[in-house]
């Protein structure tokens, strides 16, 4: 089996021998790089943009929480007003 891939790769080899890139290819795709190279600001946004995400989740959370304490205080205070008039 490794003879095998060896006999193909060499084989590989002798077929693209004479296969380069075209002059100047090099030069052309470091320029493409440069121009597409995105501007500090974006990578902010885009980091803004998640963190108001995570923002916009915590308030939800929050309040949800917090309406969730505030029914539990109120079931508290109504038994403990409930007993306090059976002791009466």
């Amino acid at each position: 089996m490794a003879d095998d891939l060896d006999d193909e790769l060499r084989g590989f080899a002798e077929r693209t021998e004479g296969v380069h890139a075209s002059p100047g290819f090099e030069a052309r795709v470091l320029t493409k790089i440069q121009s597409e190279t995105p501007a500090w600001d974006a990578g902010v946004l885009r980091f803004g943009r998640a963190m108001l995400f995570v923002a916009a989740l915590s308030a939800v959370v929050g309040v949800f929480a917090g309406v969730r304490s505030a029914d539990d205080e109120t079931d508290a205070s109504a038994t403990a007003y409930g007993m306090e008039e059976l002791d009466w």
